[in-house]
């Protein structure tokens, strides 16, 4: 079954113009609506989703306004709706969550030594895990809250957030350790705040700790092999045993605590001299006011919504712009990476929900997802990647956007069906830049809701929607 979005303008005699993703027609299943405040884009997004609804897909609705209510043909709320708030917020999400490469199933045989990692699985979680998941979340945040982050940031943030795993006891190489708990950003500004305290010197350094006990044994050994022209291999499981007996003291979890900050930076394989430098702690200072931030929002945080099979709208429309955009790049990276899990799409078993895709996340406003001039421009950019990558794994990416010059033309590209909607005449010329089409069409898009733009192949028609119960401009 078909979106038929109407007849050719002044041909009522011709077939009308449709859509179907799952078409052997369909180039790509991502869609593109542009137009002006008040054309009707979020009344087109509400009939495609429940179009996707029909088709049995699973779909994640981006809510902005509070006004993405889908309903069924006996005017009924159907779907999941799921509603983030600004405080004491129900549900959350969590940035440290990273893609394994393999299935929790798959995962979890090898992490209990039920199953060997074969080539393929091997291949796949090595290209995946808190390592990959640290360079995602750095351009989530350079996007979102620090546009202008030097080099110097990123290898400052980088560090912090790999801590942050190692305070739970991940190894990004070590896929043993990848089944314990997440961490939460309330663990990384507890380990800034850490940092800047010691540096600081707001703790106690006093010299008769176990950590300087462990480390005074560690030099001795080397010293006399040194002066016994000892080779250090030689010494190396004496080494490792004073390092087992060490990481095996019995320390609840009162008792790390209370410990000095050199025992806490060592029992939790943290290497604190790389913050020694002035200007790295200064960098830390200001990444803390960054990660307070999000960790004020409640947020950020390991309540996972509920959701379900089907059509899922994610309400963040009393959120802030920031918090908001945060969110769509984390939630785009899971759905992306969850697809991307079971593999390449056509050679899926099952696709009882669509010949060519099965997922789709919609969105009604492109400035959610769009980043700088330089994001924008990348090729290697996530959204990029989304948009060029996601077909195969069949994942499909709608968006309404009040301005095409929200993205690069290669995005737009990438863009099998795309929809003109009223657009000004003020923007008649950036619409004609990024479309290509002639200001003769675009003056057809003036006469009011339900007279659109369709590109169909290679070309854009005039299109006159047609007309269902309850439609209105939005």
């Amino acid at each position: 079954m078909s979106f038929i979005y109407g007849r050719l303008a002044n041909r009522p005699d011709v077939p009308p113009i449709e859509w179907n993703p799952d078409s052997s027609k369909s180039i790509n299943p991502h869609m593109l609506c542009c137009g002006g405040s008040g054309s009707g884009k979020t009344t087109f997004l509400l009939k495609i989703a429940k179009y996707l609804t029909e088709q049995k897909k699973h779909i994640y609705i981006f809510d902005l306004k509070g006004d993405m209510v889908i309903k069924n043909d006996n005017g009924e709320i159907i779907g999941n709706y799921i509603e983030f708030t600004a405080w004491n917020s129900k549900y959350g999400i969590n940035p440290f969550e990273f893609d394994t490469g393999v299935s929790a199933e798959e995962l979890a045989s090898i992490i209990n030594g039920e199953a060997e990692a074969d080539k393929e699985q091997l291949f796949k979680m090595q290209n995946s895990g808190p390592k990959v998941q640290i360079q995602r979340m750095i351009e989530i945040i350079k996007k979102n809250f620090m546009p202008n982050m030097g080099t110097n940031q990123k290898d400052v943030l980088y560090d912090l957030l790999m801590d942050t795993y190692l305070l739970k006891g991940f190894v990004y190489n070590d896929i043993k350790t990848w089944g314990n708990t997440l961490p939460d950003l309330s663990d990384t500004l507890m380990l800034i705040e850490k940092i800047i305290m010691f540096f600081n010197g707001e703790f106690s350094t006093e010299t008769d700790s176990v950590v300087e006990d462990f480390t005074d044994k560690i030099f001795a050994k080397i010293k006399n092999a040194k002066l016994n022209k000892t080779p250090v291999s030689e010494i190396q499981e004496e080494i490792n045993k004073l390092l087992i007996d060490f990481m095996e003291q019995s320390h609840n979890d009162d008792e790390i605590s209370d410990l000095n900050p050199k025992e806490w930076f060592c029992a939790n394989n943290i290497e604190v001299n790389k913050y020694m430098k002035k200007d790295v702690i200064r960098t830390v200072e200001k990444l803390a006011s960054y990660i307070n931030a999000l960790v004020s929002s409640e947020i950020f945080n390991s309540k996972t919504p509920p959701v379900k099979p089907g059509l899922n709208v994610i309400n963040i429309s009393g959120l802030d712009v920031e918090i908001q955009r945060f969110i769509v790049d984390v939630w785009l990276g899971k759905v992306f990476k969850a697809c991307k899990i079971r593999g390449t799409y056509s050679e899926r078993k099952n696709k009882a929900r669509g010949a060519k895709v099965d997922t789709y996340v919609l969105i009604d406003e492109s400035k959610l997802i769009a980043g700088t001039s330089r994001d924008k421009n990348d090729p290697y950019s996530y959204l990029n990647r989304i948009a060029t990558e996601a077909r195969g794994f069949g994942f499909g990416i709608i968006v309404a956007a009040q301005s095409a010059e929200h993205f690069p033309p290669e995005f737009l590209k990438n863009f099998d069906a795309q929809i003109i909607l009223n657009t000004g005449i003020a923007d008649f010329d950036s619409v004609r830049r990024s479309f290509g089409v002639s200001k003769e069409l675009l003056e057809f898009t003036q006469y009011g809701w339900g007279k659109a733009l369709v590109k169909t192949g290679k070309m854009f028609s005039k299109v006159n929607f047609i007309e269902t119960k309850g439609s209105e401009n939005a």
